[in-house]
């Protein structure tokens, strides 16, 4: 979980709401494109349409540092850790 969230570039400490939902939507952009892009698209992303964190999460897949499983994990953790902010009125 912290290298997933490392290689996104990590947490904004003084605003952890947007820096959790700017991660979590990362992974789920390249979750996504397993099946209506292709990771290597993502990894260039040449036309800067993705996030960094998002080109940093597909190459580190591509390089096999990471794995699918890893970032669903990663992605179940942060839904989760969303709700907790909720509920505790961290958000905007």
């Amino acid at each position: 979980m912290d290298k997933i969230i490392s290689i996104a570039g990590g947490f904004d400490k003084h605003d952890i709401w947007d820096s959790t939902l700017s991660i979590r939507f990362d992974i789920y952009d390249v979750l996504d494109a397993r099946y209506i892009s292709s990771i290597e698209e993502l990894a260039l992303n040449e036309e800067g349409y993705y996030s960094l964190g998002v080109k940093r999460l597909a190459s580190a897949m591509l390089e096999g540092e990471i794995t699918p499983q890893e970032l669903i994990y990663a992605g179940t953790v942060l839904t989760k850790y969303v709700g907790l902010l909720r509920f505790l009125g961290h958000y905007h």
